[in-house]
């Protein structure tokens, strides 16, 4: 459900800033600026963060956007997510495991 709210804030960001349309490396860059900290999620499970229109919008991308606050189950996770990606043929296995279950 995210590339539908992307979309909608990318077209918000256009109307806003009709400079930006046909400079998609320009507009690539703003948007990935722009974006928020996700809370209490492991880089591992999200690298980018949350689309925050108002930055975008606004085209407020120099300010730095809020750091990351990773509790201690989001960095447990991210230590684990590194370990088993680290694991030669993890990602095999993982892949043959979930085939024809997702």
């Amino acid at each position: 459900m995210a590339a539908p709210v992307a979309g909608g804030v990318g077209a918000l960001a256009l109307e806003a800033n009709p400079a930006l349309e046909g400079d998609a490396e320009t507009f690539h860059d703003r948007v990935i600026e722009s974006g928020a900290a996700t809370p209490n999620l492991g880089t591992t499970e999200s690298e980018g963060g949350m689309i925050d229109a108002d930055r975008l919008v606004a085209g407020n991308t120099t300010e730095p956007a809020p750091e990351r606050d990773l509790n201690a189950a989001a960095s447990g996770r991210d230590t684990a997510n590194n370990a088993l990606s680290a694991q030669p043929g993890f990602l095999k296995a993982s892949s043959r495991f979930l085939r024809g279950r997702c």
